[in-house]
């Protein structure tokens, strides 16, 4: 046998062999269970499965739950799960990787219509006062929700120290608040954002951060 055809040979068992394999383990099968909680992490009753399809399925099949868990689910590397619970009537959606066969996943699940920013005025303004650093060195400020994929990071102005976050997806729910410098983050304070709008101040200082002067906002120590 010529090289180039025992390289061909080589390279289609090879193939073949690993497209085998790829079967095998897409055969398997998961149990799934959907822990369903508010922005603020409080577990919801009530509440079921409405949707979960796997994102690469072009047909789209959709994997019918008792209540949060579902049965026989084939492991694949990503789910779109919906949830509807009736009391209180909230819903949410969010996305469910399946890779092990006790899979457990957490998904938020909020009001229609529950306080959301307009745009006319930023659901959150974080005033800062770093006293470790001259006040015209570059800071900022970031807002990351704890239960659910959201970030934002504004730069704080160096003459007003203030920050704002604009985005519509800013909303009641729990959030950690980090300032950095150039080099690192210098403060990270967890808080309930309460209603919006809402205020912060945080001063930094060698002996730590403080958060006062809030508005709408609980500061969890």
């Amino acid at each position: 046998m010529s090289w180039p055809r025992l390289c061909f040979t080589v390279l289609f068992v090879a193939m073949c062999m690993a497209q085998k394999s790829s079967h095998a383990s897409n055969g398997k099968l998961a149990t799934v269970n959907l822990i369903v909680v508010d922005a603020f992490g409080h577990e919801q009753t009530g509440c079921d499965v409405v949707k979960f399809v796997a994102l690469d399925d072009d047909k789209g099949k959709d994997y019918k739950f008792e209540g949060l868990t579902g049965r026989n689910v084939p492991l694949s590397n990503e789910y779109l799960a919906g949830v509807q619970c009736n009391q209180p009537a909230r819903r949410g959606s969010g996305v469910v990787p399946v890779s092990r066969q006790d899979q457990f996943a957490l998904i938020v699940a909020s009001t229609p219509g529950e306080d959301l920013s307009t745009g006319a005025t930023a659901p959150l303004t974080l005033s800062v006062v770093n006293k470790r650093q001259p006040q015209r060195e570059a800071q900022w400020a970031e807002l990351v929700a704890f239960y659910w994929n959201f970030r934002e990071i504004d730069r704080i102005d160096p003459e007003s120290g203030l920050a704002t976050f604009r985005s519509w997806s800013v909303a009641p729910g729990r959030y950690f608040v980090v300032i950095h410098n150039s080099e690192k983050p210098v403060c990270t304070r967890q808080i309930d954002l309460l209603a919006i709008p809402a205020a912060l101040d945080i001063s930094v200082s060698q002996e730590g951060c403080q958060a006062t002067n809030t508005s709408h906002v609980r500061v969890i120590d």
